[in-house]
């Protein structure tokens, strides 16, 4: 899958639609990073503040190995993060940043490479982020307003499984609004590509 540069989508969505684009940011959006960027340092750079992130992220999966250090933990290209709040139960809370528990899932935890982002060269890098419950609900206008790469399949889906609520939006490409025939149009052509899309959210 390629980013495609000259793709670059603007929405304007009322607020109350926003939860259209939910199953989404669950299942897996794009972000354009660097390599060797730290979990902090990638989440400070998506606009969080270091407060939100120490108080609110509770649960960190890289790759599928739940994460104990932000610090020294390293994305690379094609790395999957999945951000979520405190999750309920037991597996829950051993799952848990620094759970006291933790020891019971040392052979699946992510093992973290102190020094590691003083010593990579950083290049490009294309991630796939995952949100969930609490982060979820606090960050996913951060997020869309700040513009995710979304593949032209998943995105042509939302607007062929939308069309009434179409009506409400405006889908503008390169300075031109488009009319649902032609955003069909336009992401059949970009099937296979990732497309950007950034949300102007309205009253």
């Amino acid at each position: 899958m390629t980013i495609q540069h000259d793709i670059p989508i603007n929405i304007s969505i009322p607020h109350d639609e926003i939860n259209i684009f939910i199953p989404i940011l669950q299942k897996g959006f794009c972000i354009k990073t660097y390599s060797g960027s730290s979990i902090m340092e990638f989440l400070l750079q998506c606009g969080l503040s270091e407060e939100y992130i120490v108080n609110n992220i509770k649960t960190v999966f890289l790759d599928n190995k739940p994460v104990d250090d932000l610090i020294n933990s390293f994305i690379e290209d094609d790395s999957t993060l999945s951000l979520s709040g405190a999750m309920p139960g037991l597996v829950g809370a051993v799952m848990r940043i620094r759970s006291p528990f933790q020891s019971f899932r040392n052979t699946i935890s992510y093992a973290t490479t102190p020094n590691k982002g003083t010593t990579t060269i950083r290049k490009e890098a294309i991630i796939t982020l995952k949100l969930f419950n609490t982060v979820l609900s606090d960050t996913a206008i951060l997020f869309l307003r700040n513009g995710i790469f979304i593949d032209g399949k998943t995105l042509l889906s939302l607007i062929k499984n939308n069309k009434n609520i179409y009506k409400k939006w405006f889908i503008q490409y390169n300075d031109n609004l488009l009319h649902n025939s032609e955003a069909i149009t336009l992401m059949e052509k970009h099937h296979n590509d990732l497309i950007f899309v950034k949300l102007v959210v309205v009253n």
